[in-house]
């Protein structure tokens, strides 16, 4: 039993070695941005077929901006959310 798994090991890994070698993965790099100094983006929280939403914290205020992006990353708008919380004035 022993022989015939050291056998068969071998050939295992030969199949999966020579099949992920073969997989073409391309990248598309896109333009690089420069970090917002306003705030920092805290997530993703939604997308559909054409983009997808970010949420930035804006540092130092009680609000948030919800940024939309395209499939390319480009910002398509950025609309400010204003937080009050109880027993203070919002900004």
């Amino acid at each position: 039993m022993k022989r015939r798994f050291t056998l068969l090991l071998p050939a295992i890994l030969l199949f999966f070695i020579t099949n992920l070698s073969a997989q073409d993965i391309d990248v598309e790099w896109g333009k690089e941005r420069e970090h917002a100094k306003k705030g920092e983006i805290t997530g993703i929280i939604g997308n559909d077929d054409n983009g997808y939403y970010a949420i930035r914290d804006n540092a130092g205020k009680n609000s948030y901006t919800l940024i939309r992006y395209d499939m390319q990353h480009e910002i398509e708008f950025e609309r400010e959310i204003n937080i009050t919380v109880a027993g203070q004035k919002g900004t």
